[in-house]
């Protein structure tokens, strides 16, 4: 028996991004989807938030940050999202550190509104 392939699709909204979707959800593909497009993404099977770990990279280094986890060790909530069977059917949660958690930041909607007016503009 095949191993059912995951894959992560950013633009997943659009008209390309559906088809391509579309497409390999009908092969059998298991879908991560990703947009800026909340309303055109609450129609996917399921729409998850996974916080990408505290990566240790040329980016965090030049912000002042640094991070302290390895790639891998970062990706490991994004792929548990994507491939553990447990979180089937699960939607509309925030995971970190493979668990579902509260996110902080959610919680001060007018930050969360100026946030998404700054990012729209690039």
């Amino acid at each position: 028996m095949e191993k059912q392939r995951t894959a992560i699709l950013t633009g997943a909204y659009g008209a390309i991004g559906k088809a391509i979707a579309e497409g390999m959800a009908a092969k059998g593909c298991r879908l991560v989807m990703i947009g800026r497009n909340q309303e055109a993404l609450r129609q996917a099977r399921a729409v998850l938030s996974a916080h990408p770990g505290d990566v240790r990279s040329k980016l965090s280094i030049s912000l002042g940050y640094g991070g302290w986890e390895s790639p891998d060790q970062g990706a490991a909530t994004p792929l548990y999202c994507a491939t553990d069977p447990g979180m089937k059917g699960i939607t509309g949660q925030y995971v970190a550190n493979k668990r579902n958690e509260a996110c902080q930041f959610s919680r001060d909607h007018h930050a969360v509104e100026t946030l998404y007016e700054i990012c729209s503009r690039y």
